[in-house]
């Protein structure tokens, strides 16, 4: 039984605790994906399925990649307020 496969966000097991889920990449099923997949490669019905919260399941490079996007968005929203007080200050 295989332990690693391309899970995609729309997978049931995408929101599986016992997945560890690297989208784009090969996720890994702790459990060893016992879930039912449909002819398009999904996994549709699974005994073992325990959901979980957005993020509670994510590999640690998937948090790590998360992470650093949430902190380039705040350092641009900042930028933007900063270029915004600047401009205001210099008229």
């Amino acid at each position: 039984m295989t332990k690693y496969l391309s899970i995609s966000d729309d997978d049931l097991c995408s929101t599986c605790i016992h997945l560890e889920y690297d989208p784009g990449s090969s996720s890994y099923c702790e459990l060893g994906f016992p879930g039912w997949f449909n002819d398009d490669g999904y996994c549709v019905l699974c005994e073992e399925y325990e959901e979980c919260e957005m993020g509670d399941n994510w590999s640690a490079e998937t948090r790590r990649r998360y992470d650093m996007e949430q902190y380039a968005d705040r350092c641009y929203d900042e930028a933007k307020i900063a270029r915004s007080l600047w401009r205001k200050r210099s008229r």
